[in-house]
Order: structure tokens, then sequence, then C-alpha cells
């Protein structure tokens, strides 16, 4: 099953660079390791060589996709993940996540 995540064209493109470093990789897995609390959740990306049982489907390119463990396919329901980098080359993703309640960024 597939559920509804927004994935930048920025975050494709560094997604598809992930993937190429496992070339035996059919996908990456995403899932939420803990809830921060004001921080918002922590979410913990691997490289996969089979799809794994239990998981949702999110395409990501028609070559790869992201798989997200069901247990967290609610928490991450209609979530936007977008890759950012600024000029001094600080890079990170970025998951504005709708689901997540009492994120001040303390």
């Amino acid at each position: 099953m597939s559920i509804p995540i927004t994935i930048t064209e920025n975050a494709k493109t560094r997604l598809t660079n992930m993937l190429a470093l496992d070339p035996d990789a059919i996908g990456l897995t995403l899932g939420i390791v803990k809830n921060k609390g004001c921080g918002g959740n922590e979410y913990k990306w691997g490289h996969t060589k089979e799809i794994p049982a239990a998981h949702d489907v999110v395409p990501v390119t028609e070559k790869f996709a992201l798989y997200i463990p069901v247990l967290d396919s609610f928490n991450l329901f209609g979530m936007t993940i977008d890759f950012t980098e600024d000029e001094l080359g600080n890079a990170k993703f970025e998951f504005l996540n709708p689901n997540e309640t009492g994120r001040c960024g303390c």
C-alpha cells in the first residue's frame, strides 16, 4: 500500500545518491526512531535489498521506493520530505510532518 508522502525534487536527488552507495539495494527504509518532544520526531534511513514485510511503499522514482513500517505510516501520513543545503555546505533532510504536535524548535 502507498501512503501520501510528498518528496521534493531536491530530496529525490539526494535519496537517489544515497541509494547509489549500495548497488544491491532496491530501496530505502524510513522509520520513526522516537518522538523527541518539542523537537519533533527523529527519523532513521536504511538500505534494503528486498521488499520488507509489513511495510508501506512510497514511490520515489521509477527505479526505487521508500519502505515505511506499517506502524509508522499513520504518523507519517501527509508528510513532506525536503533536502536543503546552505551556502556553507550544511546539508540536511527536512521532515515537515503535520502529525507532530508540540514542536517548538527550542
